[in-house]
């Protein structure tokens, strides 16, 4: 690397679980656009055991931990300390705020070298996915100060198209985390294992729960293991159907972001919506399938080296053109 390249960086993400599995693609550019650099994540406290997984990433910290919140207040005063720290810094990407900001302008006041930003909502009109039109806006701030960097950027950017590689790899220690392993079985994974998720943040991107439970039963037949992962608000939104989900096999509920990543590594295949999970599990390199509804996967589809959507045209009118018999054989194509 050369004198005038940087040698360290700070990633400064935002938003929900998805949006932050995402975002760890911005580290793996930077990482392959800067391979002797040193790669800081100043992110979610709550997200951060996603950062200590990813290799790209040498250092993870918490927003509350560093006290962030004072990059939001009024006026250009910043505390001491935390210039200090931002100094540090040859380069900060800023995901929390746009250009205009006043977060922007301290960080451009105080970091060592270059403060750019990327908006996380989806550019008007643009149709590639949102991975690289993060990556896209870094780059073209960078052309300037660091030309070669923006063009490894934006090569990156462009192998988002293919499978790619796996990010989140489960540390040593989460093999004994308390209820990780399925319940019901030996330590030793077996090779027929499928995770259902059939959750997520907005009930209108859920695969109807009762094809969750069909889906179920007719793995079951086929010799396949199920595991369902459930979350408070599924518990509460389908108590009766998390019951017979209950009943018919083995059910985690609300595992950890350690656990979640450990349990992807153990199956054979994942099946969940439009959901944080589903980005964990095609991260982890689990063969993942995706079922989308009303959202667009060109745009924030899941990214990983094996990952298959299924988009439903009638999600309005509970998803008919997505059966449990149609998402079954879609899964049998990743437990041949």
């Amino acid at each position: 690397m050369s004198a005038a390249e940087p040698s360290s960086v700070l990633l400064m993400p935002s938003g929900a679980l998805g949006d932050t599995v995402l975002q760890l693609r911005i580290a793996e550019a930077m990482r392959r656009a800067l391979p002797a650099a040193r790669i800081t994540w100043l992110g979610r406290d709550g997200w951060l055991p996603l950062a200590q997984r990813c290799p790209a990433v040498d250092e993870a910290l918490g927003l509350d931990a560093l006290g962030t919140h004072r990059l939001f207040e009024p006026g250009l005063h910043t505390d001491p300390d935390l210039a200090d720290r931002l100094s540090r810094f040859d380069v900060i990407v800023n995901g929390l705020s746009g250009p205009d900001s006043p977060v922007m302008a301290r960080l451009r006041r105080f970091a060592r070298g270059s403060a750019v930003c990327y908006d996380t909502r989806p550019q008007t009109g643009a149709i590639g996915h949102v991975c690289r039109q993060w990556l896209g806006q870094i780059a073209s701030q960078w052309v300037e100060p660091f030309p070669a960097i923006a063009g490894r950027a934006e090569q990156y950017a462009q192998t988002l198209n293919d499978p790619c590689d796996i990010l989140l790899r489960p540390q040593t220690c989460d093999q004994d985390v308390t209820g990780v392993r399925f319940p019901g079985t030996s330590s030793d994974p077996p090779q027929r294992r499928v995770l259902l998720h059939p959750g997520s943040g907005g009930l209108h991107k859920c695969w109807p729960i009762e094809h969750y439970v069909h889906l179920r039963e007719i793995l079951q037949q086929r010799g396949c293991q199920s595991i369902v992962l459930l979350g408070p608000a599924e518990l509460e939104r389908w108590p009766e159907q998390a019951d017979r989900l209950a009943r018919n096999g083995p059910v985690i509920v609300d595992p950890s972001l350690a656990e979640l990543v450990w349990l992807a590594h153990l199956a054979s295949a994942y099946v969940g919506n439009d959901s944080g999970p589903t980005h964990v599990a095609a991260a982890a390199g689990t063969p993942t399938l995706a079922l989308f509804g009303p959202t667009e996967p060109r745009l924030w589809g899941p990214l990983g080296p094996a990952v298959r959507v299924l988009s439903s045209q009638q999600h309005q009118h509970h998803w008919t053109d997505l059966s449990a018999e149609t998402v079954a054989r879609e899964v049998a194509t990743f437990l041949r």
